[in-house]
Order: C-alpha cells, then sequence, then structure tokens
C-alpha cells in the first residue's frame, strides 16, 4: 500500500514539475531586435540635462564605474582608487568615504556599495565582508561573508542577494542572504568552477516592484526573487557571431580568446520600463565600429521595436548622449570627461568655468 502511495505521489509530483516548467518557459518572450536598424533618436529621448561634478583637491575622480542617487545625494564609485565621493543634486562635493587598509573598520578594495536606510554598504570581494559606514564615513559594523562576492543588492533588512559571477568557491551565482540571522537563505544559479575573476557588469536592476538582473554574453533579462531565477525577456540580435549554449562551460580566459573580434553581445546594463514599453540599452562589438551602445525601444504590446546605434554621430539635439550607465527614475545615466565637455561646451556655451582637467560631467537623458 505504502508503495502504491508513494508511486501516486512521484507521479503527481512529476505532473506538477512539468506545468511549473511550463509556466515559466511561457512567460519567457523573446524579440527580434535588427541591430542595423537606425531609427531616430526622437522615438528614445525627449530632452537631457547635464550635471558637472564640483572639482577639489580631495575629490580627484579617475573613472565613475557606478552611479547611485538617493534623495539629495549623489553616491559615484571610484573603483580603482576604492573610493565612493559624494555629491549633492547640483553637483556639489559633500564627503567621500575612503578606508582602504587592513584594519577591520577598512577593506582592501570595492567591488560593490549600495546605500541603504541612510547608511553605505561597502562590498569587498578579497575581504569577504560588507563594510557599513554612515554618511560621515565613519565604521558602524561589518558583515561577515562565507565568500568572496562581486556584486550585491539590498532588498530589504533580512534579505541581501549577493552574487558571485562564477569567481567563488560557493559554486553558486546567487546567494539569498539574511544579514540579521547570518545565515544563507537560499543559492540560485549553480556553476561547476570557480572562474578566477568577474566581468565589469553590474547585474542588478530595481524595476517597479521587481528586481531584474542580466548577466555578460546573455541576451535574456531574468526576474530574481528568494526562491528562483525566471527568464522573463530574451532578444535575438543579428549579430555575424553567436554564442551558443556550449560556451558558458568554457573557461573565461578561453572563452575571451576565442571571442576576440567577434560580433557578439557584451551585456544588457540599463533597463527601463514603463507601462507596457521596455527600453533597454546594451554593448556589442561590432565588425565595422568596435564596441558600441544600443538603444532599443520595445513595445510588449504590438511588439513594435526601434533601434538606434549611438556613436555614428553627434545628435544636435543630444550632443553628449554617449555609452550608459544606468537608469535612474526614468532617466538615463551617462558620464563625459571634463576635456570633452569643455571643448564641446565652447560651441554649445555651456560649461562656463569648467577646466579640462576637473572630475566628469554627469549626463541625464529622459526616456521617452
Amino acid at each position: 500500500m505504502k508503495t502504491r502511495y508513494l508511486a501516486l505521489y512521484l507521479m503527481l509530483w512529476s505532473v506538477i514539475s512539468c506545468v511549473s516548467h511550463a509556466s515559466k518557459q511561457s512567460a519567457l518572450k523573446e524579440y527580434d531586435i535588427d541591430i542595423q536598424q537606425r531609427d531616430a533618436i526622437s522615438d528614445f529621448v525627449d530632452s537631457y540635462k547635464t550635471l558637472p561634478l564640483e572639482t577639489t583637491k580631495d575629490n580627484l575622480i579617475g573613472n565613475i564605474n557606478k552611479v547611485q542617487i538617493i534623495d539629495t545625494c549623489i553616491y559615484v564609485l571610484d573603483k580603482e582608487q576604492a573610493t565612493i565621493f559624494v555629491f549633492n543634486t547640483e553637483g556639489k562635493y559633500l564627503n567621500k568615504i575612503c578606508r582602504q587598509g587592513r584594519a577591520p573598520e577598512e577593506y582592501l578594495g570595492l567591488s560593490d556599495f549600495m546605500v541603504y536606510n541612510a547608511d553605505v554598504y561597502c562590498l569587498s570581494h578579497a575581504n569577504q565582508k560588507i563594510s557599513v559606514y554612515n554618511m560621515q564615513g565613519d565604521w558602524e559594523r561589518t558583515i561577515a561573508l562565507d565568500d568572496g562576492y562581486e556584486r550585491f543588492y539590498i532588498q530589504d533588512d533580512n534579505t541581501f542577494y549577493l552574487f558571485s559571477d562564477e569567481s567563488n568557491e560557493k559554486h553558486y551565482n546567487y546567494i539569498v542572504f539574511n544579514p540579521l540571522t547570518n545565515r544563507v537563505v537560499n543559492q540560485l544559479d549553480e556553476f561547476e568552477k570557480n572562474q578566477g575573476y568577474c566581468y565589469e557588469h553590474f547585474p542588478f536592476h530595481a524595476v517597479d516592484s521587481n528586481l531584474l538582473v542580466t548577466e555578460q554574453y546573455d541576451p535574456t533579462i531574468y526576474r530574481l526573487t528568494p526562491t528562483e531565477k525566471q527568464p522573463l525577456y530574451s532578444f535575438l540580435f543579428n549579430t555575424q557571431d553567436k554564442i551558443y549554449d556550449e560556451l558558458k562551460t568554457l573557461d573565461r580566459a578561453k572563452l575571451s580568446q576565442l571571442l576576440w573580434g567577434k560580433e557578439i553581445l557584451r551585456n544588457l546594463h540599463a533597463i527601463n520600463l514603463k507601462g507596457h514599453i521596455l527600453t533597454i540599452a546594451y554593448s556589442i562589438f561590432c565588425h565595422d565600429a568596435g564596441i558600441r551602445d544600443f538603444i532599443s525601444r520595445i513595445d510588449l504590446e504590438t511588439n513594435t521595436i526601434k533601434t538606434i546605434r549611438l556613436g555614428d554621430e553627434i545628435f544636435v539635439q543630444y550632443p553628449f548622449l554617449t555609452t550608459i550607465l544606468d537608469v535612474h527614475d526614468g532617466w538615463f545615466i551617462s558620464t563625459i570627461p571634463a576635456v570633452l565637455a569643455v571643448d564641446k561646451g565652447k560651441e554649445l556655451n555651456m560649461f562656463a568655468g569648467l577646466q579640462e582637467t576637473d572630475n566628469p560631467v554627469l549626463v541625464f537623458h529622459h526616456i521617452k
């Protein structure tokens, strides 16, 4: 009798699993994107504004890797200097967090950061920890981790997502972690081998109430929850070269050599969803132009797609639209070096007083 019940249970579980799998697959929508298409820039953005960041002897920025805007403050990560610079929304310099060192309240390097509840959380892969500082840069506490992680996202007080990018011994890309109990709640997206280094890509995208993730060379947008990584949208780009699933099993050093000079998607790095309009920014290595940024606007109801490649021309009405770093509140965020801003500013009568050696300029383009 027990054997019969067990067999019935297993059969029922198999049916439920198949139905669950089918529902996940049906949620994945695929869109063909023609990278040769050239639509009007006015189809994508409708205005822009610039913000020079104040330059002082204490806040010289080399490169901007990440920008986070919270209330009236702008936080800028320079990974090479392992420093987070803080400005107000007028561009005035306020403070910085620069605690590189070997003391318990310091870090060897900064892999990522996030501002949450008026504190700045700083992730260090090398130290396998998250150091928490207040807005004045004073150390408050340390959250010890079980391995090294490259990126992270704070959803709430007891839910952190840690991303390894196949570069630790945990062998899971996403760890759901509760910092209050210091326990791993779940592990998602298993991989076979520690690759030893990560791609320079920030995978997390907070869109409405959803946490979306994207990964290097992967043309898919996923929804991440504490229980699953679910594919939502996938894009088929008509690049001359293709990446097949089996390439994901190669070591990254070999994969890098194999893909050298190939026309392929590099990453999806900015996502905006307004109603039924999905706008994405992404990078592709193009045979005729090298690495270029693209923007595609997908109408999820009609499946109408508009696409443009940046860098082919300087748009008269949007002369500072270059590589897109991220999205904030419906605006694309870009940065341009001061030297380029000064040069173009002479023609447009902009950036009075800006010097070529000053900090980069933030540029915001409003997404149509």
